[in-house]
């Protein structure tokens, strides 16, 4: 059985991304368990544990909390055969250096301590959609060439391109179709562990997305966007799935 480890604490947003893991992923074979910046500050932290997942949301509240001791364990633990997946603020999180807005007075850059990917993630992208603020005004949907599933639409909201440093070793597993196929996936090898990066969030459903925009007020104006995902069902699915395997999380038999 393994054990999937989803960080909870400040500056994750993990709520859709846990519905959708709870939906795809094989229960008899793996389990969720949350964790929070406190349960990452000891060497053996992350012992019983096979993939932590760092999802969207804000990378400078990671910071906070984690900077010395949780990124040390965090590091040893995949270093030593485990696998990180981030999304989007996680994604920016697992990279060498982040240039977020960079030029901007909301500007967020420099190194991170993680440094998994030889690469700067950069964004937001507004070749994808207006400059990300916090809200769904700057919500999109990317297109993404993905291998072996083809061409999809996914939510955006803020997340990175991966600008790969010439020395780096790493499998660019999905483009930004809108973005002259800029790596928007990214895997790399870590020692004996494994780090998978994306700047999408292909948690998010048609469904999902519809339930949120019901909650506010300007909802109305942003259900293009849900159209959009809905669109795309069959290839953000299969692609969600399969960012799920290579994060060494065991997705049960799709349904037919």
């Amino acid at each position: 059985m393994k054990t999937i480890a989803l960080y909870i604490d400040d500056g994750a947003s993990f709520e859709t991304l846990l519905r959708e893991l709870s939906r795809e992923m094989d229960h008899s074979r793996a389990r969720a368990v949350p964790v929070m910046a406190e349960d990452l500050l000891t060497p053996d932290a992350l012992n019983g544990i096979d993939t932590l997942v760092m999802s969207g949301g804000a990378d400078l509240p990671f910071c906070a909390k984690l900077d010395g001791a949780g990124n040390h364990a965090i590091k040893a633990f995949v270093e030593a055969g485990g696998t990180y997946l981030g999304i989007c603020a996680g994604g920016y999180y697992g990279c060498r250096t982040v240039a977020f807005h960079e030029g901007r007075p909301d500007e967020v850059s420099g190194l991170r301590e993680l440094a998994f990917l030889d690469a700067r993630a950069v964004g937001s992208l507004t070749a994808i959609g207006p400059a990300y603020d916090l809200t769904i005004a700057s919500a999109s949907t990317a297109s993404l060439d993905w291998p072996g599933i083809g061409m999809l639409r996914g939510y955006y909201h803020g997340g990175p391109r991966f600008d790969l440093a010439p020395t780096a070793e790493a499998e660019t597993f999905a483009t930004y179709g809108d973005v002259g196929g800029a790596p928007a996936g990214v895997e790399c090898i870590v020692g004996e562990g494994k780090a998978v990066l994306i700047g999408v969030h292909l948690e998010m459903t048609g469904e999902a997305l519809a339930l949120k925009l019901m909650h506010l007020t300007d909802g109305h104006a942003y259900r293009h966007l849900v159209t959009l995902i809905k669109d795309s069902e069959a290839g953000r699915r299969a692609a969600f799935r399969d960012l799920l395997t290579r994060a060494d999380i065991p997705v049960k038999e799709q349904p037919a």
